[in-house]
C-alpha cells in the first residue's frame, strides 16, 4: 500500500479491506471543518428536516461534479474527500473548489457521497457489488465485485446513490452477490 498525497494506492487488496479503507477515509474527513461546511453548502437550499430534499441535493451536486473514469490499470485507488494541500494529489472536495468538478472510479464517488451525506447527519453505508452478464442467467456465484455504490438513509429506506453507473442499459446485469459495510 503506497499513500500519496493523502491519495490510498494499492494492487492487491479484498473488497472487505478496500471498503474498510473508504469508511476511514470519510471519518477522517470529517474532523476537517472545511468538509463539514461543504457538505452543509450542497444542502443549504433543501429545507430543514427534508431527508429526501437534502439526499436529493447531494445527488444533484455530484452529478453536475463528478466525472466517472477508471482506476489505473491493475491497480485500486481511493481519493480522499477533503482536502490534501497538494496541487498534484488534490482531495476531490479541494478539487471541486478549485476546478469545477473533480473525477475517480466508483469507489471515489461513493466516499465523497458518504462524507457529504455524513456531514449533514445523514447515515451512509457501502455496498460492494459482483454482477453477471450471462443473458441466460447462467452466473457464477464466486464473481469478483467489481462495483461499489453509496446508500443513504432517507429516512423511511436506503437509498443508493451511484454516480457512476457502470452500465448502460442495453444489457441489464444482474447483482450476483453484495457485500454491505456499515459506517
Amino acid at each position: 500500500m503506497i499513500t500519496a498525497g493523502g491519495w490510498l494506492i494499492d494492487t492487491d487488496v479484498d473488497a472487505r479491506t478496500t471498503l474498510g479503507r473508504m469508511a476511514r477515509f470519510c471519518r477522517n474527513a470529517l474532523r476537517d471543518p472545511r468538509v463539514i461546511y461543504a457538505g452543509n453548502q450542497v444542502i443549504a437550499a433543501a429545507p430543514a428536516r427534508d431527508l429526501e430534499a437534502q439526499v436529493a441535493a447531494i445527488a444533484g451536486f455530484l452529478e453536475s461534479t463528478f466525472k466517472f473514469v477508471p482506476n489505473p490499470f491493475g491497480t485500486q485507488t481511493i481519493r480522499p474527500p477533503g482536502w490534501t494541500g497538494d496541487d498534484r494529489a488534490p482531495g476531490m472536495l479541494e478539487d471541486i473548489e478549485n476546478r469545477g468538478m473533480t473525477q475517480g472510479a466508483c469507489d471515489d464517488a461513493a466516499v465523497l457521497i458518504a462524507t457529504l451525506a455524513m456531514a449533514n447527519g445523514i447515515h451512509a453505508r457501502f455496498r460492494a457489488l459482483a454482477y453477471c452478464y450471462q443473458l441466460d442467467g447462467a452466473c457464477d456465484p464466486t464473481v469478483s465485485y467489481s462495483h461499489v455504490v453509496c446508500d443513504v438513509d432517507a429516512g423511511d429506506a436506503w437509498q443508493e446513490l451511484d454516480v457512476t453507473r457502470p452500465h448502460d442499459g442495453t444489457r441489464p446485469a444482474a447483482v450476483v452477490r453484495t457485500l454491505t459495510y456499515d459506517l
